[in-house]
């Protein structure tokens, strides 16, 4: 065993373990600095993997603008009271739970990806913008949308809940 491949399984184990911190944590805040964190090693795994371009954008976008959004959020809510939690706490578990086994199922049923067909970019900005605004803009504007709905969810249920806005 190399020491790279030592190293991504020490990341790949410590990504691990911040999930599942993030995913049980009592406190929101918690749980927003676990992910964090996740975010922070799936970088460095970037970076291992010769992506600097990929790693750097994901420190920027989602461990800077996206976990800053998740903050305010979480402080938007009012952590101290543990009643929004409660109702969905088995929610939570049963489709976690379901996901993993759809994961598990659609990780067995696809045949395995082929990247002949993916652009080649080698690292050059322009074209991995170019491509991703041209051919990828769904998915683009997709995962926008559904932090949208994330941040309207939130919304509705502190609506819910009987308190100003």
């Amino acid at each position: 065993m190399t020491p790279l491949t030592l190293i991504y399984y020490i990341l790949g184990i410590l990504t691990i373990i911040g999930g599942f911190s993030m995913l049980f944590a009592k406190h929101p805040m918690r749980a927003a600095l676990s992910l964090l964190f996740v975010m922070f090693i799936l970088a460095v795994l970037y970076a291992l993997l010769a992506a600097p371009v990929i790693a750097v954008l994901q420190i920027i976008i989602y461990s800077g603008a996206i976990m800053t959004l998740i903050v305010f959020i979480v402080t938007l809510l009012d952590s101290k009271e543990d009643d929004l939690r409660k109702p969905y706490t088995k929610c939570v578990y049963l489709v976690t739970f379901l996901m993993f086994l759809l994961l598990l199922v659609t990780m067995n049923l696809l045949p395995p990806a082929t990247f002949g067909n993916a652009p080649m970019v080698d690292g050059n900005i322009g074209a991995l913008s170019k491509e991703l605004l041209t051919n990828y803009v769904f998915h683009f504007e997709l995962a926008s949308v559904l932090l949208l709905v994330g941040i309207i969810g939130i919304s509705i249920i502190r609506a819910g809940r009987g308190e100003k806005q």
